[in-house]
């Protein structure tokens, strides 16, 4: 028996021996093969690819700056560009500790930095160059702080986490410890400016955050030679080509334009999604901020591949550079700068009331597309100087920061033409109701009796602003009404604006606006409301819209800012078209009465021999206990086809319906401009042609 297992045994032997010979020279072969596709994969198919990566050690990355997007006017005029200059910056590369280094490494790190601060101090020192301008630790001893540099000394003491009451030999004190400056080895002078240095990169947020630190905005080319070749002795140190915004219009239409700075460390995350650096700029408000994913550029790649020997072998873009797209607005940058240099000349020659008038908003909207022609705030600021004169500008005489275009305030009795127009429509009233104008319904609510008195009509109590006309009429129409219509003529809902505004509000007598507002809705609130006071609250925006509607007998269009954004070849990304927001019937009757009645008040201007059109004035109460007003006016040009709606507020104002003879007269003349543009265009492309 074991023989026999003897001798099978000895059979199967050569029969394992052969499978496994198989399977080696299989596996040989499949081994084989595989090697042959990749290489062909490496040296045919993904060549350029291994290439890269063979040279990676051998290779330099250069940035290739992309523009962002312009910020033109309707008409093609740049309100926001780019501007090449050459800036001093510490990068990267500067010795910068961080939350991982242990204590020796960390203060390693602070005196190679120190040593590197110091060596630049002195070239910048020695070209003449101030480093320090809005340092705000002054330059001798005793050390104090500057006082118009409170914004930076906050800034400094936020981040030393000192308290307010700190002086500037504290942070002095605080700054060389922080960053190991060793009073043995630097003098008195190189000490304070080491610590003063340091303070501005933390005033600037400067962190492993935030790795860009602008020394110098802009130096001239013959600076570069001082930087450049100095290896680790100014390590992160180096001249960067910079693309600065510009605004070539400073304070007109600033705020809406907006402006660019800093990512900063809280919105990094949100960025970073984007694909964002930490050193990105980025829109901070009005158009710059809203349109920033269309205005923003993404920087190049560009890969220099060098030898052992240095010489180069390859170059490639790793990632093209792509500009910024442009954003067209609907604006008329012309027909804006002339109304807003007019303004302060107008509050001053009417004598505002008070003898201050603030400050003041305008809108100017085509009645044909919703388009906002003009759009101010004043006072406004110059916007290549928002970023360094911040902290100047929020401590201004009325403060310009503010956006009086979207603020909310009573209309008064500009609101009046849309009560009128609610109580024709729903009949509560008719072309020939009278009512007499007494001298008040109540103690505090009284009549101006603005040329006027006894029983009047409706066409005289638009053109007098008869308080006590519309009190009565009030009565009829019912808060219910005035709420019901108040939407389609833009009030307290969205106008389509494409940059943030208030909706506002109109006094709404249910248990809801009782409950948030601690009110009871009373008789005496639809008197107030009627004629504009009370709880109504409307943007410059809504004012102007409520008449384009009038205009347009019931149909509301959007307003809109922004006419279409345009690709770096020009093709459109998309246009802005008119857009119906709402749509009510006003018939003829009431749209005639309505706007006879504005006829009639325009035409008591001494400007109307000159210029046809419709418009209301108001005085809306901001004060009942002081009795203060603002000067508000709403209306409609030309008389003859309207092709304006504007509207214009001014704070501790009055008579500022008159502005409209300015708007009429700059619309004339901007129209005129216009025609000889295009003219001179068509014979320019006509000589192109030709050519």
């Amino acid at each position: 028996m074991e023989d026999n297992n003897k001798k099978s045994n000895k059979k199967n032997k050569p029969i394992k021996i052969k499978k496994r010979l198989l399977i080696f020279v299989f596996g040989l072969i499949v081994c084989f093969f595989i090697a042959i596709s990749k290489l062909i994969e490496y040296q045919i198919i993904d060549y350029e690819k291994y290439n890269r990566i063979l040279h990676s050690n051998n290779q330099i990355r250069e940035i290739i700056p992309a523009a962002r997007g312009d910020i033109i006017d309707r008409n093609g005029v740049i309100l926001a560009t780019n501007e090449l200059n050459l800036s001093l910056i510490i990068g990267e590369n500067f010795p910068l500790k961080s939350v991982e280094d242990n204590k020796e490494t960390a203060k390693a790190k602070n005196i190679q930095g120190n040593d590197i601060i110091l060596k630049l101090i002195n070239i910048l020192n020695r070209e003449g160059l101030d480093w320090e301008e809005n340092s705000p630790i002054t330059k001798t001893k005793p050390y104090s702080f500057i006082e118009d540099r409170s914004y930076e000394v906050e800034k400094l003491k936020k981040a030393l986490s000192q308290q307010q009451y700190a002086t500037a030999q504290d942070s002095i004190d605080l700054l060389v410890e922080k960053f190991d400056i060793d009073k043995t080895r630097y003098s008195e002078k190189q000490v304070r400016d080491i610590a003063v240095f340091r303070a501005n990169m933390l005033i600037k947020s400067f962190s492993e955050y935030n790795k860009t630190f602008v020394v110098l905005k802009k130096v001239e080319p013959e600076f570069l030679d001082k930087i450049t070749g100095r290896g680790d002795e100014l390590k992160g140190v180096r001249i960067l080509e910079t693309s600065k915004r510009v605004y070539p219009f400073k304070e007109f239409g600033a705020h809406f334009i907006g402006n660019v700075g800093p990512l900063f460390k809280e919105d990094y995350e949100k960025y970073k999604e984007k694909g964002y650096t930490k050193d990105a700029i980025v829109g901070k408000f009005g158009i710059e901020k809203k349109y920033e994913d269309y205005l923003r550029a993404q920087n190049g790649v560009f890969i220099i591949q060098k030898d052992e020997k240095g010489n180069t072998i390859n170059t490639f873009y790793e990632k093209e550079p792509k500009p910024g797209n442009t954003v067209r607005l609907a604006i008329d940058i012309k027909f804006q700068k002339a109304l807003q240099e007019a303004l302060p000349g107008f509050i001053s020659k009417h004598h505002m009331s008070y003898g201050t008038g603030k400050g003041a908003t305008v809108c100017v909207l085509s009645v044909e597309t919703g388009d906002v022609l003009a759009l101010i705030s004043y006072p406004s600021f110059d916007l290549n100087e928002y970023n360094s004169k911040y902290n100047e500008y929020q401590k201004a005489k009325f403060n310009p920061l503010k956006n009086r275009a979207t603020e909310l305030y009573r209309p008064g009795s500009t609101f009046k033409p849309f009560i009128a127009l609610t109580g024709l429509m729903c009949g509560a009233i008719t072309p020939s109701t009278k009512f007499v104008c007494r001298d008040g319904i109540m103690p505090h609510m009284r009549c101006t009796h603005y040329s006027h008195s006894g029983v009047i009509n409706i066409y005289t109590a638009i053109q007098r602003s008869c308080n006590n006309y519309f009190y009565q009429a009030g009565d009829k129409i019912g808060i219910d009404n005035i709420d019901k219509y108040a939407p389609y003529f833009g009030f307290g809902v969205d106008t389509g604006f494409e940059l943030y505004s208030s909706f506002g509000r109109v006094t709404n007598p249910s248990k809801e606006f009782q409950r948030k507002y601690n009110t009871q809705y009373r008789r005496g609130d639809l008197w107030q409301t009627s004629i504009g006071q009370s709880e109504v609250y409307t943007t410059i925006l809504q004012q102007a819209a409520s008449q384009l509607t009038i205009a347009r007998k019931g149909e509301r269009l959007a307003t809109h800012i922004v006419k279409s954004i345009e690709a770096p070849n020009k093709n459109i990304i998309f246009e802005t078209k008119p857009k119906v927001m709402s749509s009510l019937k006003i018939p003829d009757f009431a749209y005639d009465t309505v706007i006879k009645g504005m006829e009639m008040m325009w035409n008591g201007k001494p400007f109307a021999s000159k210029y046809k059109g419709y418009c209301k004035s108001g005085s809306p109460q901001y004060s009942f206990n002081q009795n203060l007003t603002n000067g508000a006016g709403v209306g409609l040009y030309p008389a003859s086809s309207p092709k304006i709606a504007m509207a214009i507020l001014v704070e501790d104002g009055q008579s500022a319906e008159n502005y409209f003879e300015i708007v009429a007269r700059e619309f004339e003349n901007r129209r005129k401009e216009r025609q000889k543009e295009i003219e001179e265009e068509q014979l320019k492309k006509a000589k192109t042609k030709q050519q």
